[in-house]
């Protein structure tokens, strides 16, 4: 990863350019990174051929090394320790990236979690408005329905419950003698007057 770091802006770009297939991105985008997503993706390029191949990076490292030591030509060796440095840092890389991909896992379920919360509260002052309403409309009929009671009453004429309770006495009083003789007995059998 020193090695890496320590190559120029121009020419990481340029080892970019050359592998567009296997990094997955455009021209375009690759002069428009900064150096740290250069590197980012030039980490990324290193595991991808590292899977196509045994040893990429030594292949890499050899070019690079016969690039800055020799001109473009030239025997080019690797110290033993540059691959396992870059290996190193390229796992550094990649297990900060699999740390913030965590955070940023983390942070989406606390999202989530949060707008169920506040999706269940909304629910429940929805629930409780409703109840409330019923409960008051319930009371505006029974007042409703008291006042109906009471226009009725006062709207019935005298006339009409005074023929009501003769109906309702009819069943319990018996008819009045048309004899004056028997009033006494009809008098007697009703009102217990003696």
């Amino acid at each position: 990863m020193k090695r890496l770091r320590k190559m120029s802006t121009e020419r990481v770009r340029g080892k970019l350019l050359a592998n567009l297939g296997l990094i997955g991105a455009t021209a375009d985008q690759i002069k428009e990174m900064p150096r740290a997503t250069l590197l980012d993706a030039m980490a990324s390029l290193y595991s991808i051929l590292r899977e196509q191949t045994d040893d990429p990076l030594s292949s890499e490292a050899e070019s690079s090394d016969a690039e800055s030591e020799h001109g473009e030509h030239g025997p080019a060796t690797t110290p033993p320790n540059s691959d396992a440095a870059i290996q190193l840092e390229i796992l550094k890389l990649q297990k900060e990236q699999a740390a913030a991909q965590l955070a940023q896992q983390q942070y989406e379920r606390e999202k989530l979690q949060h707008e169920r919360e506040m999706k269940d509260k909304d629910l429940e002052m929805r629930r409780m408005e409703a109840a409330a309403n019923e409960k008051l409309k319930r009371e505006e009929f029974d007042v409703k329905r008291l006042k109906i009671t009471e226009q009725t009453k006062r709207d019935q004429p005298p006339i009409v419950m005074l023929k009501r309770f003769a109906e309702a006495l009819k069943g319990v009083m018996h008819p009045q003698p048309a004899d004056p003789c028997g009033l006494p007995l009809y008098f007697d059998k009703q009102f217990g007057v003696q």
